[in-house]
């Protein structure tokens, strides 16, 4: 088993470096399709925000928009992704990767002047850092 287990991620390894390459633009979103998050209200922090993408009724790809409020005042700036998985019972670490269904991968680093060039996942590459105590883009 273990064996097997070696072999499948050698082979997906293998397969995410040929298979890297720039994000194509994708025309055929279903429309009217909206997904949302929104950071919970917890003790232990003040940020709050929200993510919403949805198709785009007039053109390729999807709409974002995010709003975010209440970061610190130091240790910016801040980046933002969309990542695999869900985080589950506060553990960050089962979020997984940054969502990169091309295999993109971090290098050479994203241009936010085309956007084929960032994980589909690297939001504040695409839209900016957060710099300063609260943030909103579209």
């Amino acid at each position: 088993m273990q064996f097997t287990t070696s072999v499948l991620a050698l082979f997906a390894l293998l397969c995410s470096i040929v298979l890297a390459q720039d994000a194509t633009a994708v025309t055929d979103n279903a429309p009217g399709v909206e997904y949302g998050a929104t950071l919970p209200d917890l003790t232990t922090t003040d940020i709050r925000g929200s993510v919403v993408a949805q198709s785009n009724p007039s053109g390729p790809g999807i709409l974002v928009q995010v709003s975010f409020s209440s970061f610190p005042d130091q240790g910016g700036p801040f980046l933002y992704h969309i990542h695999t998985n869900p985080i589950l019972n506060g553990n960050c670490s089962t979020a997984g990767g940054h969502l990169d269904p091309f295999g993109r991968g971090d290098s050479p680093a994203c241009v936010a002047d085309d956007l084929s060039t960032c994980q589909v996942g690297d939001l504040s590459g695409k839209h900016g850092k957060i710099n300063g105590t609260s943030y909103s883009a579209k």
